[in-house]
């Protein structure tokens, strides 16, 4: 309860707000319904029982007039007190358990052969690993994994393909009746998306290594060169930094005059072809994402160009902090099989952070050093499997999603159990 005190020079007023228990609740229009129901019904418990009492102790109590709560909400001042009170805060951290992926609430994957919901624990979407070998199939997999994070007001970055799948995300899913054939509540919701293209975010050079960048242009096998690019990366995030540090290297037997010229040429023909590509990233907005927690989606759209496109996925979530255990998920939509093993390294580390991640893949062993999947999906011959920590594996049908799938039409051809 808090009591605010309005004095103005005519009038007087003094007010006391009271406020139900804050509570997690399910995505689905009934359980909304009920929450509110419920915090209702308390609210007038309360009021009651302060009727009573202030009939008691001659205080009198009466319904907020219209004049008193124009003087409220009228004040901006005091919107702003509502909004980033310290109780109210702290309350609202209480009630979402705020480690992101909480380890409490359930979220729906889809139904078994008896229709029955199988589900999965919030907290199993840590690392998440969905092999199969139909891709589309893997991707509305994930398309449902990414959506109860996102429902669950857990941000969302996710590094797309040239498939553009997850894309669909944005949009609502209009096809109730495939709800209705897994007697499934009908949720038909689009999520905020803002694309970012290559040039809107670069990679920071200083975060891959020369090797990487070698088989990203084709001069792996010239050693010499390589050293050359070691020594000119440090500390450069961009083309032209390492062009200003080209030709300060230092000769040895291993690098002549010669080797640093060649590289010199290289890096010439990387900044013809690729002139917005590289560089220091000015604006923070896509790191600050973790710090939101509300259910919305940066998608990055990576170089189609494999090589480059890890390069692009190393950079960028070496610079992913979540602001609290969890507060973040990351995905990939590209087979991590075509991932380098740098990008999957930094992955790998992001977890160690506690950055939820998403991947997917042919084969098991296609995900190197990304280890101890939370949640394993296993899509054989169009039926799923999922295989959670402490928990039996559950054979089912994965459900529709709530946004638009563009692999919907693959995905509908999943085996009923």
């Amino acid at each position: 309860m808090t009591v605010i005190e309005k004095v103005f020079r005519e009038k007087r007023f003094k007010i006391l707000l009271i406020d139900s228990t804050p509570a997690y609740v399910e995505y689905t229009q009934a359980e909304l319904v009920k929450a509110v129901k419920k915090q209702y019904t308390e609210l007038e418990g309360i009021y009651s029982a302060l009727s009573d009492h202030a009939k008691e102790t001659g205080v009198k109590l009466g319904e907020l007039s219209e004049e008193a709560a124009d003087s409220i909400f009228g004040d901006p001042f005091s919107l702003l007190y509502f909004a980033g009170s310290e109780n109210t805060n702290a309350k609202a951290k209480q009630a979402r358990n705020v480690s992101g992926l909480s380890k409490s609430s359930l979220t729906v994957l889809g139904a078994d052969s008896a229709k029955q919901r199988v589900e999965a624990t919030l907290n199993a979407l840590r690392k998440t690993f969905v092999i199969g070998e139909d891709k589309k199939q893997r991707l509305h997999a994930m398309h449902v994994l990414v959506e109860n994070a996102l429902v669950n007001s857990v941000p969302c970055i996710i590094f797309g393909s040239s498939e553009e799948s997850l894309k669909g995300l944005a949009m609502p899913n209009n096809k109730s009746s495939e709800f209705k054939a897994m007697d499934l509540p009908e949720i038909s919701n689009g999520f905020p998306l803002k694309t970012y293209a290559t040039g809107q975010v670069l990679i920071d050079l200083k975060d891959v290594n020369a090797e990487s960048l070698a088989v990203a242009f084709g001069f792996e096998k010239s050693p010499d060169t390589v050293k050359v690019f070691t020594f000119a990366m440090q500390g450069s995030s961009s083309l032209e930094e390492i062009a200003s540090k080209i030709q300060l290297t230092p000769t040895s037997k291993e690098v002549t005059t010669t080797s640093i010229n060649k590289a010199d040429r290289v890096l010439r023909v990387m900044k013809k072809a690729y002139p917005s590509t590289f560089g220091k990233n000015s604006s923070q907005e896509l790191f600050d994402l973790p710090k939101v927690q509300v259910g919305r989606i940066a998608y990055v759209e990576c170089p189609k160009q494999n090589e480059l496109a890890a390069l692009m996925i190393t950079s960028l979530v070496k610079n992913i902090f979540p602001s609290e255990p969890y507060s973040v998920l990351v995905a990939v939509e590209e087979d991590a099989g075509k991932l380098s093993i740098e990008a999957l390294s930094a992955i790998e580390e992001a977890a160690q952070r506690n950055v939820g991640i998403s991947l997917n893949a042919s084969h098991e062993l296609d995900f190197g050093p990304v280890k101890n999947p939370s949640l394993k999906i296993d899509i054989i011959q169009g039926a799923a499997i999922a295989s959670e920590e402490g928990s039996e594996k559950k054979r089912f049908t994965l459900r529709p999603a709530y946004s638009h799938c563009n692999e919907m039409q693959a995905a509908g051809t999943l085996k009923k159990n």
